[in-house]
């Protein structure tokens, strides 16, 4: 991991929030994971993986050393796997009485088609599906922190502005969680229809943190939802999107991971956010933390609408007879 403390980011003291960042283990959802702790917050690192996980909290640690005024801790999820979801969440929900910022940072980047557990297209699964999961069944937890002095809880969900390459036909009518996006068997793993499926997860961002905007102001809950595109951030992951020969140059002019974290610590934490709430509600940022226009599929509400529906349905059916808790379903009734 390279550039993470470069510099540190100017935000309030955080101490007695609690925070959950996935993808927190590396490139940009450590930079958010390892200034929310600098500034006090307690972090879950959620991550699949405890070898990577363990090695980031070691770096921070001895970044920070005794110093931190937080704390990061590794929270085991599967972001693939709806069920392990839930087992993360009973988790967090075993050590945590409430949650005052989520920041769903973790994402499948562009690579060859393949199912998750549950047969979804892994970039729709990672990306999209995991983290409605997990935000609707953290919503108990989510809600328990606006009834606290600060009441200020956010939602940040990371997207790209590579959304806008999808378009209406490419949507074909319906919300197939499977498609690849080729014209045939033989290009499923063009580069055209790894471009489409990664941009197809990253609409979906969009469409989820919007509606759940939407959901939040009808219940009367608090909460604050924002989708960002970072820009082109370099790091390790993207970078390895690229040919050997051409990663120095994009490294030279791509953004930093705390660069490119920036607009998602503005929009987790920054008191503007929460001061100006009718203007983030249910925003979209650009990288320096402006509220942006989405592509004209990004923003329509009915498309949102439906996928919210769709999305509940899908991990629902992955959950079946095995879900035990009722305040574990992947929404209220009401949502």
């Amino acid at each position: 991991m390279w550039g993470l403390s470069e510099t540190s980011w100017k935000g309030g003291d955080l101490t007695g929030r609690v925070a959950l960042v996935t993808g927190g283990n590396a490139g940009m959802g450590f930079a958010v994971a390892e200034q929310l702790a600098v500034h006090g917050a307690k972090v879950y690192m959620a991550a699949r993986s405890e070898s990577k996980a363990g090695h980031a909290i070691r770096q921070y640690q001895q970044l920070h050393g005794l110093g931190a005024k937080g704390s990061i801790t590794w929270l085991p999820l599967d972001l693939s796997s709806v069920k392990d979801v839930r087992r993360a969440v009973e988790q967090l929900r075993s050590l945590e009485q409430k949650l005052d910022i989520l920041v769903n940072s973790a994402g499948q980047m562009m690579a060859d088609y393949a199912l998750s557990e549950d047969q979804l297209e892994m970039s729709v699964s990672v990306n999209h599906m995991g983290h409605f999961a997990l935000t609707t069944m953290l919503l108990p937890l989510l809600r328990n922190a606006t009834g606290e002095d600060t009441g200020d809880v956010r939602v940040v969900t990371i997207s790209s502005g590579i959304h806008s390459k999808i378009s209406r036909k490419d949507l074909g009518g319906s919300w197939d969680m499977d498609r690849t996006f080729a014209s045939d068997a033989g290009h499923v793993n063009s580069l055209r229809a790894k471009v489409l499926r990664y941009a197809y997860s990253k609409l979906l961002n969009i469409l989820f943190a919007t509606e759940l905007q939407r959901r939040c102001d009808r219940e009367s809950i608090p909460i604050i939802s924002m989708s960002i595109n970072p820009g082109l951030v370099a790091t390790d992951g993207a970078l390895e999107l690229y040919p050997t020969w051409l990663r120095g140059a994009l490294k030279a002019v791509g953004r930093t991971p705390l660069q490119g974290a920036n607009a998602a610590l503005f929009a987790a934490i920054a008191p503007e956010v929460g001061l100006k709430r009718a203007q983030y509600r249910g925003s979209y940022l650009n990288s320096r933390g402006e509220v942006d226009r989405a592509s004209d599929i990004a923003s329509d509400a009915q498309l949102a609408a439906e996928l919210w529906e769709v999305s509940k349905m899908i991990v629902s059916k992955d959950l079946g007879n095995e879900d035990r808790s009722e305040k574990l379903t992947p929404a209220s009734p009401h949502f």
